[in-house]
């Protein structure tokens, strides 16, 4: 997951031309870490059975992770905006490692409150807007 994630930072800084060696290198070394990745999640969802296996919401992360990371493979120029999600595989780490699974949980739990604290300051600054428009119009 690491090395994936490596892989699409240094593919994402690079950029290569569709048409080069490199961008043929980096997309099949993406082929082949889904095709890691589609195996590893079948095997854990046949060994775990499957009603434990869809129960762990890590899992289910994983399997959105996974599938998107197969769109991808399509190249659908109308589904290009998933590319970028790729990176998100970095997150199936957090689902093996509790440590991280904690920060996870701890950023996800600060969500509301932050997003709160962003609507009162987005309403003091909208009637700031209007004084100002109002007194400087």
């Amino acid at each position: 997951i690491i090395v994936n994630f490596f892989v699409i930072a240094a593919e994402s800084q690079i950029q290569p031309a569709a048409d080069t060696n490199f961008y043929a290198t980096l997309r099949q070394v993406d082929i082949l870490f889904t095709v890691f990745f589609t195996v590893e999640i079948f095997l854990n969802g046949f060994a775990h059975w499957f009603k434990p296996f869809v129960n762990n919401w890590w899992n289910l992360l994983d399997v959105v992770i996974v599938s998107f990371s197969i769109v991808n493979l399509f190249e659908i120029p109308a589904l290009a905006f998933l590319q970028p999600t790729r990176a998100f595989r970095i997150f199936r780490l957090a689902g093996r490692v509790t440590e991280l699974r904690k920060i996870v949980h701890a950023v996800g739990q600060a969500m509301w409150p932050m997003a709160n604290a962003l609507l009162i300051g987005l309403i003091v600054t909208c009637i700031f807007a209007v004084l100002g428009t109002e007194f400087y119009a």
